[in-house]
Parts: C-alpha cells; sequence; structure tokens
C-alpha cells in the first residue's frame, strides 16, 4: 500500500527519495521519543530519597505516555483530513473507471 500511496501522493519523478524517507519517519521519530523525550521525563522523575537511581508509580512515563498520545492523535487528525482532501479525486477516478467498463 505504501509504493502505491507514494507514487500518487508524491509523484514518480522521485518515488526511490520519497519511498525511504516515508520508511525512515517512523523509525527515526521513534528513536527520538523514546531515547529522548522518555529518558529525559524519566530522569527528571527520579525518587530523590532512594540510593538505586529508579523511579517507581505512574508519575515515570505519564508524561511521555501523554506526549506520544497527543503525537498519535494529530496523526490521525492529519490522515483524516487528507483522506478528506483526496476523496473527490478518487471519486472522480473510480467514476471513469465505471463509465470505462460499460
Amino acid at each position: 500500500m505504501n509504493p502505491t500511496m507514494v507514487s500518487e501522493l508524491l509523484g514518480s519523478k522521485h518515488f526511490g527519495a520519497n519511498y525511504n524517507l516515508l520508511n525512515l519517519a517512523p523509525a527515526s521519530s521513534s528513536y527520538a521519543l523514546s531515547v529522548g523525550l522518555t529518558a529525559t521525563l524519566y530522569s527528571q522523575n527520579l525518587d530523590v530519597g532512594c540510593a538505586r537511581q529508579i523511579c517507581t508509580g505512574t508519575k515515570c512515563f505519564q508524561g511521555s505516555l501523554f506526549i506520544m498520545m497527543g503525537f498519535t492523535v494529530l496523526g490521525m487528525i492529519l490522515s483524516a483530513v487528507l483522506a478528506l482532501r483526496t476523496r473527490a479525486f478518487y471519486r472522480t477516478t473510480l467514476d471513469t473507471y465505471k463509465s470505462a467498463e460499460v
């Protein structure tokens, strides 16, 4: 599905670069959010009185959970906007194929 989506939305002139960039985006953002954001928030919530540097309770990962949830909701909204914007194009394309079959 991804190759078709990349070629239809971004064109086929620079297909290889666009496809690889699309596949690199989840990996790089996952690393940045997991290592950078979660580790920073975890270290800020360490128990001060504990000899071992550990964090206990929901406060350790609650902030990163809400931030990642926000990114997920933003992605869902952007996907819905993209679906609504391309709906007319695909409707006319489907009508063209249906009229060609008859």
